[in-house]
């Protein structure tokens, strides 16, 4: 039985070199949008808690009105 040992080669074909730099490309494009979509959900939910916060002062004030219409 021959023994083969592993033979490792020092040369980087251009096609390697060009699908790393590809990957890299598609990933920051990916992190980029995501990052986008991020920013705006965090604007719809900013938007979405003063309206929120904007209800819950007339809840606060109808049950202040209704709460003193009962005592009267």
């Amino acid at each position: 039985m021959k023994e083969e040992s592993w033979k490792f080669s020092k040369v980087i074909s251009v096609p390697s070199i060009l699908s790393t730099v590809g990957l890299i490309v598609v990933m920051i494009m990916y992190v980029t949008s995501i990052e986008a979509e991020v920013a705006v959900l965090q604007s719809q939910q900013e938007t979405a808690e003063k309206k929120f916060d904007q209800i819950d002062g007339k809840l606060d004030r109808l049950l202040d009105i209704l709460i003193t219409n009962r005592k009267d």
